[in-house]
This record gives structure tokens, sequence and C-alpha cells, in this order.
């Protein structure tokens, strides 16, 4: 079920029977069937319709408001909060630190396994020169991340293998692209902002599945809470950040499907942005890419990485329902 990205400025977005139509300039540039819709994500100047925002949340659909150039402004959602059984699970969970900091474990090794497989996966690619010395190292880091002791030692595990990941990720880039190292708030050069943009498609895309799931998005149990984050979404993200992001970004630069000149700085900070015709570039190969039955796999079967990252919702989910072990997602069952 796909969502559905518009970045036409001036578009117009309404209901027409159990269909939603995209109009710009009395044309129909989009129609699709209600209950085919997933989620709505508008760029800018585009204006939905009342009638049309309450079939796509009568539907169940996630609504998400950017600015042209990318920056998240806010979001609707259909009625939630219904399994209030489960939210209490949830919140249970949360208020058990033992429980909190096992959680907690689980992502950043996965994160950092998942790291290591995508840098692994290129140093086995004989179209790129790179060399992966560093493998032991960041294995090392994730093994340390799961024995961790408290959530402070966790992060520094978490802190020193990002660098060593970033380092190594600098190399896999071609044509002498120069990577500064990883830098956000404000990302001020085409790389860091492509992967900044990049996560918060893909937080967004789990925030709208939580909430389908019937958990709490901003409850989370390694990101703290903090007013207005989606604390559990970025948890969840932390699994498929490298393998779903980090190499989708490789992919549109070392193919120059995206360059320098489809960026630009905007603001007194240095904020690097992507221009408005070089966004729905982006959006097209990240759908492309979301859909796309890969080398990612599990029950013994292929599956794309949405339908991936709700496998892991629902486990995450069972996990807080029955109190039991929570498995995170490996990409090490595909590239190791």
């Amino acid at each position: 079920m796909p969502f559905l990205y518009i970045t036409e400025q001036g578009a117009y977005i309404r209901r027409k029977g159990p269909h939603i139509e995209v109009v710009k300039n009395e044309e129909v540039i989009a129609d699709l069937a209600l209950r085919d819709v997933t989620g709505l994500v508008t760029f800018g100047g585009v204006h939905p319709t009342t009638e049309a925002l309450l079939a796509l949340l009568d539907a169940g659909a996630d609504i998400a408001f950017m600015t042209q150039n990318g920056h998240f402004k806010g979001r609707l959602v259909s009625a939630t909060g219904k399994n209030s059984i489960l939210r209490a699970q949830q919140y249970a969970a949360l208020s058990d630190p033992g429980r909190k900091l096992e959680m907690a474990r689980y992502y950043v090794a996965a994160k950092i396994r998942n790291g290591s497989d995508v840098l692994y996966d290129y140093h086995r690619n004989a179209n790129n020169p790179f060399e992966f010395g560093n493998r032991q190292r960041l294995e090392e880091f994730a093994g340390k991340a799961l024995v961790a002791e408290n959530v402070e030692s966790l992060r520094g595990y978490e802190g020193a293998a990002a660098k060593l990941y970033f380092a190594n990720f600098a190399k896999c880039l071609l044509h002498d692209r120069v990577f500064p190292g990883r830098i956000f708030h404000p990302s001020t050069d085409p790389i860091n902002a492509l992967l900044s943009f990049g996560y918060s498609f893909v937080a967004r895309e789990i925030q709208a599945m939580l909430d389908a799931l019937g958990l709490d998005p901003y409850i989370g149990f390694f990101h703290d809470i903090t007013y207005g984050r989606a604390s559990l979404s970025l948890d969840l993200m932390e699994e498929f950040r490298h393998p779903v992001v980090d190499r989708l970004a490789l992919r549109l630069f070392n193919k120059k499907m995206l360059g320098d000149d489809d960026f630009e700085k905007s603001g007194s900070d240095g904020q690097v942005y992507l221009k408005k015709e070089s966004l729905k570039i982006f959006v097209h190969h990240y759908e492309e890419w979301a859909n796309e039955k890969n080398r990612t796999w599990m029950d013994d079967r292929e599956m794309s990485w949405r339908q991936a990252i709700w496998k892991q919702g629902e486990k995450l989910r069972h996990a807080i329902e029955t109190g039991g072990n929570y498995k995170p997602f490996s990409w090490k069952e595909v590239a190791g």
C-alpha cells in the first residue's frame, strides 16, 4: 500500500467518490483508491481539501506536512488510543529499568551490526574499491552493547561505533566525493543533508506504523522522552538506519543520480536542502527502494524494506504484549 507524496506546488488534493485525486491546472496528475493510500505527505504549497483529509483519516491513513525543502512541520493521524491494554503494557515496560535497558541494548547492537554488514557488502562489491578492515572492531562494539551495564556506557559504545562506521562509510563513496563525517543540526553538505532527510522519512513511516499497531510512538526505551519527539520511532529506526537510508544515499551519489547541483543552502546556519526538482528525484527513488523486494528476508521469504519495517513493528508489539524477548532486525542473515 503506497504513501502518496505530493511535491507539485499549487496542486490540490480532493476526494472523488472512493478515490483521492491530485489536480493542478485542472489536470489530474494522480488518482488512487482511498483504500490503497497508507499515508499522504505534502511538501510546501499543496492544498488538500477538508473532505479529502477527513476521508483519508477515516481510511486510517497518516498525513504529514513538510516544507518545500522537506522540513517536517506536523501530522494528522486517525483516532488512536483504542488499545489501552497494550499501551499500559508498554508504559509498564518503560517503568522497569531492567526491561528498558534490555530493549535499548537490542537497538544499539542491531544498529552497529547492521552498519558493519553494510560496509562488508561494499567490501565484497567488485565495483567498489573499498577495503573493510574494521569489521571485527565493530562486532566487538556490538557485543559490548549487548551487555552494557547502563545507558551511559551504551551511548559510549554507540558513539565510538558510529565514528568508526562513518569513517569507513566515507570510503564507500566514489567519484572523489569527500564526506566530512556525520554532521547534523545543521547538515552543511549534500551527503549529510540527504542522510538526515532519509532518516526523517523512515522515522515518519515508523511512527505511522506504530500508531496503526496501537503502540505509543512517543514512549521509547533508548531515546529519551522529549516533548514532541517520537522516541519509540527513533528506537526502531536504529535497526534500519544504515541498511536502508545509508545504502540508498550511496547508491544515489555513486551512480550520479544526485550530485552537488541538486542541493542548495538556506538560512544563516548553512543548512543544505534538496532543490525542488531534486526532491522529486529522491522521493521517486525512495519509494522504489522501500517497495522493491530485495535481499532482505524474514521467515524464509523475500520482502520489501517497507514490509520488513512493519514485520519488525509486529515483533515489537508481540514482545511488549507477552513480556518475551525482542529479536531486532538483522541484515547479517543476508550480507554476512
